[in-house]
């Protein structure tokens, strides 16, 4: 995620690829993938090392 949100904001600058969304499907499908793993954690009674960024 932080690679596509990296390179949103470079294509941003410069018009490129990432700059209209191009990367919006992936960024929503390893959002969604990641709740779920979170989610799965919650429900099991598990605990991160380490709080939201």
């Amino acid at each position: 995620m932080a690679w596509i949100s990296e390179r949103e904001a470079q294509a941003a600058l410069v018009n490129g690829i990432g700059a209209h969304g191009e990367f919006s499907a992936e960024h929503a499908r390893l959002t969604a993938a990641t709740d779920q793993l979170l989610d799965q954690l919650k429900t099991v009674g598990g605990t991160l090392p380490f709080g939201p960024a």
